[in-house]
């Protein structure tokens, strides 16, 4: 065989590893870039529930001030129904822009049981995963609960437009809503995070 020939045939197989090389340093750079801001929550509240489905006495969430440069979200849930696959949960992010909310393009649903294992940014700073809700459905009445619960920056992108945005969550069951609540954050450049 001409070793000018070998020599052809094995260059795009050096050109294709190549890329492939530089594909994975440009997919790992991000994630292991310096964040330049960090998560504050600026309000956490139950908007609407519907007293079939949740005790209004029992069932809250609030932002807590730990400090000047910490606020933590804590909620009760007194469910009043069992929970099952059929409850949907619609979520989205709002950025405030101009004293007001506005909706983005991120956005998603699923099922409530769904998302108790979702590993999507915005429900994970939702705090499913850390409170005493089960980890499946059905889901049993009872009262379930999150304390000290602050988002985490490395379930979100390195780069994070705006100021302040509103994560936004809405349980429905037959095409009616059963709570709705939300948590505002603001992105505080000010301090850095390691990524």
């Amino acid at each position: 065989m001409d070793r000018g020939a070998a020599a052809g045939s094995s260059a795009p197989l050096v050109l294709a590893l190549l890329a492939l090389a530089l594909g994975a340093v440009v997919l790992v750079a991000p994630a292991q870039a310096e964040r330049s801001y960090r998560l504050f929550v600026e309000d956490a509240a139950v908007e609407e529930t519907d007293p079939e489905w949740f005790g209004a006495e029992k069932t809250w969430m609030k932002m807590r001030t730990v400090n000047k440069t910490m606020n933590v979200v804590e909620w009760d849930l007194d469910l009043l129904k069992e929970l099952t696959t059929d409850v949907q949960s619609k979520w989205n992010m709002m950025e405030k822009v101009d004293g007001n909310y506005k909706a983005s393009s991120i956005k998603g649903s699923a099922t409530v049981c769904d998302d108790l294992h979702s590993k999507r940014p915005s429900i994970k700073a939702l705090g499913y995963s850390r409170s005493s809700l089960p980890k499946a459905c059905p889901i049993k009445e009872g009262l379930y609960s999150l304390r000290n619960h602050i988002p985490n920056e490395n379930y979100f992108p390195v780069i994070i437009p705006g100021n302040q945005w509103r994560l936004s969550n809405t349980w429905s069951a037959d095409g009616k809503t059963v709570i709705k609540f939300h948590i505002d954050i603001k992105i505080d450049r000010t301090r850095k995070l390691q990524g």
